[in-house]
């Protein structure tokens, strides 16, 4: 019986079982996981449109933001403006204030943190308040964003930054959620109103009070400073009921311990830093990333960490562009079987 190389029914056998010829393919088959004989998704997995109704400049981060009736968007920054995407008609919605002066770049990450809390934020500075938004921060070169949602118009400067410094708005390498719902701002920059500069406490972790998010002094509010391992804030991320921040060099933990003090740092591991802010995810309560030695880790938190990438080292070793530092990235494939780590090569010249 002659083999049928290229059948016109079912699947061809001498493919792999998750693997079907895309000429043979209708559209809905594309992209999707074929797996146990299961398909996963009947369409595949939606192209989102990042070539229209955006400005010109770069898109830096895309990400989900859910409300809390449930209601999603889906969430777009460039170097000059934040946008909502239109699921209805396809489009892109321009969200930006006019104080973002929008001069965010590749080398200073975007970050955002979603949080409830329970001082009254005005929507659009009316009557009525929200107690639910989005937190946008461009690793310091502007002032952090909060938008409320659909029921606000734009984004707005969040304020109530008097106190640890000069000025009202807040700046910082990094924006995230605690475990216990603390807004923190990684390495926070203090305006100083004599000279007009934003100067960068690049060792500081600093929350606001307990249950709000624009009262940044007084009881319950307060900041750490991480010196011992001699490096400098990079990027934080949760793990389990603890909050980590990896530093240029060293792994500290930040753990709530309550009263006054609020949180309490501790350096558990200091001969190994993160190489760059995206190269870090988190995934089934572990942390991946790639470190200073270029090599991949998972890290659990305390000083247990595994080396998972002792076969690859030396190949990245040999391949990563150390003038492209800010741009590996590290991210999860489908269902978490795969873990994907995107480097800018060396090309020396011939």
């Amino acid at each position: 019986m002659p083999v049928i190389s290229a059948p016109v029914l079912g699947i061809s056998a001498l493919l792999s079982s998750n693997q079907l010829d895309a000429r043979a393919a209708s559209k809905f088959s594309q992209n999707v996981l074929y797996e146990n004989g299961i398909i996963r998704t009947r369409d595949g997995f939606a192209r989102l449109d990042l070539n229209t109704g955006l400005d010109s400049g770069q898109v830096l981060t895309v990400f989900p933001f859910r409300e809390v009736d449930s209601y999603d968007h889906m969430m777009a920054v460039t170097n000059t403006k934040i946008y909502d995407h239109d699921n209805y008609n396809s489009t892109w919605v321009n969200k930006t204030n006019s104080s973002y002066t929008g001069a965010s770049v590749l080398e200073t990450p975007v970050s955002h943190a979603i949080i409830g809390h329970q001082d009254a934020v005005n929507l659009d500075g009316g009557s009525v308040a929200a107690y639910h938004h989005l937190i946008v921060c461009d690793g310091g070169l502007n002032n952090i964003q909060r938008w409320a949602g659909r029921n606000e118009s734009m984004f707005y400067n969040l304020v109530g930054g008097g106190g640890y410094h000069d000025g009202t708005t807040h700046r910082a390498k990094q924006v995230s959620v605690s475990q216990k719902n603390r807004l923190l701002l990684l390495s926070p920059l203090y305006y100083v109103t004599s000279s007009g500069l934003w100067v960068e406490q690049n060792q500081e972790v600093r929350w606001p009070v307990i249950g709000k998010i624009e009262t940044w002094t007084g009881t319950g509010s307060g900041f750490v400073k991480m010196y011992d391992t001699g490096g400098t804030n990079l990027w934080a991320a949760p793990l389990g009921d603890q909050h980590i921040i990896y530093q240029t060099q060293g792994i500290w933990t930040l753990n709530y311990v309550g009263g006054t003090t609020v949180f309490s740092p501790y350096p558990y591991i200091s001969d190994l830093g993160l190489y760059s802010p995206h190269a870090l995810v988190v995934w089934d309560n572990v942390h991946y990333f790639l470190g200073t030695d270029l090599n991949v880790y998972a890290y659990y938190g305390g000083s247990a960490k595994k080396a998972v990438g002792d076969a690859i080292q030396p190949f990245l070793q040999e391949d990563v562009d150390y003038t492209y530092q800010s741009r590996p990235w590290m991210t999860v494939g489908p269902n978490g079987k795969f873990l994907w780590l995107f480097i800018v090569p060396f090309n020396p010249l011939p």
